[in-house]
Order: C-alpha cells, then structure tokens, then sequence
C-alpha cells in the first residue's frame, strides 16, 4: 500500500511506469572531469633509430617489435638505463689492447733479431701468437659468465635471407679495400707485408682464421653491440662496436682505419640478419683469403 503522502497522485501515468533515468556514462574519447588525457608520444626504434608512432605494436619502417611487454628494451631506453654491461666490455676491451701492444712489441724485438733465423723466428712467433690469442680467449670467456646476456636489437621479421646474399659482395668489397689500402702502406712507407710470416699450417689456421672469427665476433659483434644497443641506436652501435674492434688491435695502429671499416661490415650484417653465425662465417674466410693470399705472394 502507498502511503498518502508519497505525492504519488502528483505523478502522471506516464511518469509513473517510465523507470528512472540514469546518468550517461562517460564517451571513451572524453578524459572524466579531473583526468588528464593520456599524451601519446612517438617511440624511438631501436633498430632503425627513427622516431614514429607503432603500429600493432611494431615499427612502420622496419617491423621492430617495440612491446614492453614482450622486449624490455624499450623500457631500458626511455627509464634509467644501466651502463655497467658496457662499461665491462670496455674493461674487457683494455685487456686485450694490453695484450695487442706486448704481442706486437715482443714479435718486434724478434723479428729485430738478425742472428735468428727465419725458420726458428717464424715458431717463436707461432708460440707467441698462440699465448696470446689464448689470453684473449680466456679474457672474453671470463667477459660472458661477467656480464652474462645482454638483449640486443630486435631480430628482424623479413629481410634476414637478403642480408646472407648481401654479404658475399659486402666481403668481396672489404678484401679488396683492405688489399689495396696494406698495399698503398707498402709502396709508399716502405713497409713489409703485415703477416709475413705466415704459413697455411693447422696452428696457423686455429690462431689466425678460427679462434678470431669466434671470441672477437663474440665480443664485439654480441657482447660491446648488444650493450651498446641499451643506451644508443642501430648506427652509434655499429660504429662505435667496431671502433673497439679497430682499437683491439692496436699493435698493428695503420691497420686500425681498415679494420674499423671491416667492423662496422660485420655490425650492420650482424644486426639485419638477426644471426651471429654470419659475421662469424665471413670473419672466418676473410682472414683465410688473408692467410693464402700471402702464402702465395711469398
């Protein structure tokens, strides 16, 4: 029963079975009274290095996957990102400049010796060489259980077959650049041949063609790229990974510019292939071509 003075007979018919109204809800596109509309901000890819706006959570330009959820790299980029892993390559890197410049001062006070003969110099500097890449080995061996994984550029979703095919001209043009640049030093410094005394045995092979082509690459194609690549883009990395690369031989400086260049070869192969196993396969027979080459000539 109604009470009498609920003002119900004030109401008409139709007030009376129409229900009550209830506020609209808020349009999506309309920020609440007191919020503030999110600002959408361009994100910078870490492979290509341009600026843009993802698309389904990708780059427009070379597919990246630019998630946070999915890649932390992102997040590393724009908050806080940490310098110690490659701060720790850089110590890694000294090291082995450290054993570059004793290894090119003791070969040169063997070679300076006149009553050696070339027989015996060429297995004093066999042995020596094998010491010291075997420093290395262990100085980068010791870098990777330091450091430990270090995320690196997104591999790319297309292009990863031509980067492969792309590469057998990319070292063709390397070997002749570098061919012509240790023959300019030799014709007007009067220099010698750089590896002289080179011989295509097994021990040469191990030292001089295998073990470069996998602890430097894993160095500085994994290692100093991929920490490089947490607080710089795609071509500061490539660079300045393959500058480190040049300054690790600095026993031999003149060879430094070409080897910056072969570097920065390996880096941009390295990072559009998605694969180390490339740089590590052209590093391998790029110093093999090196290796007979010079048999040959001597």
């Amino acid at each position: 029963m109604i009470p009498p003075d609920s003002g119900w007979h004030e109401l008409s018919e139709e007030e009376l079975v129409r229900p009550p109204l209830r506020p609209a809800a808020p349009s999506p596109s309309v920020a609440p009274p007191g919020d503030e509309a999110p600002l959408l901000l361009p994100v910078l890819c870490p492979r290509c290095d341009r600026a843009s706006f993802p698309e389904h959570g990708r780059c427009p330009f070379c597919d990246a996957c630019l998630c946070p959820d999915s890649d932390d790299r992102l997040a590393l980029r724009t908050t806080g990102t940490s310098l110690a892993p490659i701060v720790k390559v850089v110590w890694i890197l000294s090291g082995l400049m450290a054993v570059s410049v004793i290894f090119a001062w003791i070969s040169s006070a063997l070679a300076g010796n006149t009553l050696t003969s070339e027989e015996t110099l060429r297995e004093k500097l066999l042995r020596l060489t094998l010491v010291a890449e075997g420093i290395d080995t262990v100085l980068v061996v010791l870098g990777l259980f330091w450091i430990g994984l270090v995320p690196g550029f997104p591999a790319p979703r297309q292009g990863r077959w031509q980067a492969w095919l792309l590469a057998v001209p990319v070292l063709a043009l390397v070997l002749a650049v570098n061919l012509i640049y240790h023959l300019l030093l030799r014709e007007f410094l009067h220099l010698p041949l750089q590896d002289e005394f080179l011989r295509p045995t097994p021990l040469y092979w191990l030292a001089i063609c295998l073990q470069p082509a996998i602890i430097e690459e894993v160095l500085f194609r994994y290692l100093a790229l991929n920490s490089l690549s947490r607080v710089t883009g795609m071509h500061a990395a490539v660079w300045i990974s393959a500058l480190m690369f040049g300054m690790a031989h600095i026993g031999v400086p003149l060879s430094i510019p070409i080897l910056i260049v072969l570097g920065a070869a390996f880096g941009y192969l390295r990072v559009f292939s998605g694969s180390l196993l490339l740089p590590m396969l052209l590093h391998f027979v790029h110093n093999a071509f090196i290796l007979v080459l010079y048999t040959l000539l001597l």
